[in-house]
């Protein structure tokens, strides 16, 4: 099977740590550890008392900032460590969030074809709705995760400022591009194109 078959095969997964700390604002592909995600639906229950207001579920989960850096945060980290008095998200109060979940949550969803797509999962990150994260440092566990790019929320910053646990290399970042243009396009490109402002 060629690269011209299947374009995946051009351009496999990271094989370098996905991982880091390196700054205490959040950023694009920040991971978060209990953000609250609204499920909406199949009904709607109206509070009579509250025009325009219903109630609905919220489920907690581990979530990935999707929106562009520039989107929400200014000025720069450099800017902001020498003068911490100024506010760092002044762009817009909310950011969009990607559920992640473990991979064998994201597995269920597949049936028959569950071992074939687990596979491309595991060697490529080649399904184009998910990305692919390894096990988290010191999770003794091994267990491996997915960002669902089907499942997003848009969620107040301040709800976030405490639940960053990790920060996307900058290998791990460039593949976040990847994934969000394959998601939203069905277009391949080349990871080496997007270089990420990690600031």
């Amino acid at each position: 099977m060629t690269s011209a078959e299947r374009p995946y095969l051009q351009f496999p997964r990271p094989t370098t740590p996905y991982y880091e700390i390196r700054s205490e604002y959040l950023s694009q592909g920040d991971l978060l550890e209990e953000v609250p995600f609204g499920v909406i639906g199949p009904e709607l229950l109206y509070i009579e008392e509250v025009p325009g207001a219903i109630l609905h579920r919220v489920e907690f989960h581990r979530g990935m900032i999707l929106s562009p850096t520039c989107d929400f945060r200014r000025p720069t980290i450099e800017e902001l460590r020498k003068d911490p008095s100024q506010p760092p998200y002044t762009l817009q109060p909310h950011v969009v969030i990607g559920q992640v979940l473990p991979i064998e949550t994201i597995a269920e969803r597949w049936g028959a074809n569950r071992g074939n797509n687990m596979r491309l999962m595991l060697e490529f990150d080649a399904p184009r709705r998910y990305m692919y994260l390894p096990p988290l440092p010191a999770d003794e566990t091994g267990r491996q995760w997915a960002v669902d790019f089907t499942r997003t929320d848009s969620i107040a910053i301040d709800l976030l400022l405490d639940q960053r646990s990790f920060q996307l290399t900058f290998a791990a970042a460039q593949h976040l591009q990847y994934k969000l243009v394959l998601a939203s396009t069905s277009v391949y490109t080349d990871r080496a194109a997007y270089d990420q402002p990690m600031t």
